[in-house]
């Protein structure tokens, strides 16, 4: 998991109960995260439709969508894109072993599928209580 995915959460841990916006200010002081790494990731998760942001004196981030929706894979993809057990798994990945390689299936196919059921089981609302 990036510091990203990780900061994200924090920063959603956060603002799971404000109802009103919180400024970034606010945000780092609490946090003691770097501001611009903060700002990226807001933006991120205000582009995945998770958070809602606002410009202004009375601006800043708040939760725009309900955490127990949002299962954990969803989550980590905003982030760490697919989420892959091995990088065979991964659309054009050329493997130098692919002629040989007796495990190709079992960690692409049936480990991926038994770790992708798990993280759509876990919502967001979990991993922050």
């Amino acid at each position: 998991m990036s510091n990203k995915t990780d900061y994200g959460l924090i920063l959603l841990g956060q603002l799971k109960n404000e109802e009103k916006f919180v400024p970034l200010t606010e945000l780092v002081k609490k946090t003691q995260l770097p501001q611009r790494f903060i700002a990226r990731i807001a933006s991120d998760l205000v582009k995945a439709g998770i958070l809602t942001s606002r410009e202004g004196k009375v601006g800043g981030y708040k939760v725009a969508k309900k955490l127990q929706n949002i299962n954990l894979l969803d989550y980590l993809k905003i982030f760490e894109g697919n989420v892959e057990t091995v990088k065979c798994s991964a659309g054009k990945y050329n493997c130098r072993f692919e002629e040989f390689c007796q495990h190709k299936h079992s960690l692409s196919t049936v480990i991926s599928s038994v770790i992708t059921t798990e993280l759509k089981k876990w919502t967001v609302a979990d991993v922050i209580k």
